[in-house]
């Protein structure tokens, strides 16, 4: 961005290479934004977290072996 606005130099190089960073940068922003917000969810227990739709682990299992063995 330098080049193109303080220096003058504009080529189609300089423009793929300018864009190109500033959706990784947007992209990544995005990320860290999602990815802030489900660890937040997570700490406060607030609803429509990925770890509050789904039950436990150990749940699951207990589940599983109870229905193996005919046990409910």
């Amino acid at each position: 961005m330098l080049l193109i606005f303080k220096y003058g130099v504009l080529s189609y190089t300089n423009m793929f290479f300018t864009c190109k960073n500033t959706l990784v940068c947007m992209l990544l922003s995005y990320r860290l934004i999602v990815i802030q917000l489900e660890r937040c969810n997570e700490r406060y227990g607030l609803y429509g977290s990925t770890a509050q739709q789904f039950p436990p682990l150990q749940l699951i299992e207990e589940n599983c072996t109870g229905l193996e063995t005919g046990k409910k």
